[in-house]
């Protein structure tokens, strides 16, 4: 997956490689589950749509998902937290590897540093 620079918010072009799992839940999304989303058959390009035709909003977005995970797990957690919570997985599964995990906040960055050195 490729984000241009102007549509990120560090406005830092950015390159993925999804693993063939993440690929294959995308493609049971896009094949089973979007469709359903879509406004009358049109459809609007967006990974997430709305029901205006335009794509599903980040506030509704996060509010969607933090309900799921409080329903599915009974941990409150806020949309903010996401970010966080990738940064310190891709730290666990690459020690070391700030240069790629851009963080802004020291705090955050010092807490996945202490714990990638501690093995955890």
């Amino acid at each position: 997956m490729v984000l241009p620079s102007d549509e990120v918010k560090n406005h830092r072009d950015m390159e993925f490689e999804f693993p063939k799992y993440l690929i294959s839940l995308l493609d049971e999304y896009l094949n089973k589950y979007r469709r359903s989303l879509l406004p009358k058959g049109a459809d609007n390009g967006w990974l997430f749509p709305g029901r205006d035709g335009q794509h599903k909003n980040q506030v509704s977005i996060g509010d969607q998902l933090c309900k799921a995970v409080w329903r599915l797990t009974g941990i409150r957690i806020n949309p903010h937290l996401y970010r966080h919570i990738a940064a310190y997985l891709y730290l666990e599964a690459n020690p070391g590897d700030y240069e790629t995990v851009y963080v802004s906040q020291k705090g955050l960055f010092r807490l996945a540093r202490i714990r990638s050195e501690e093995g955890r």
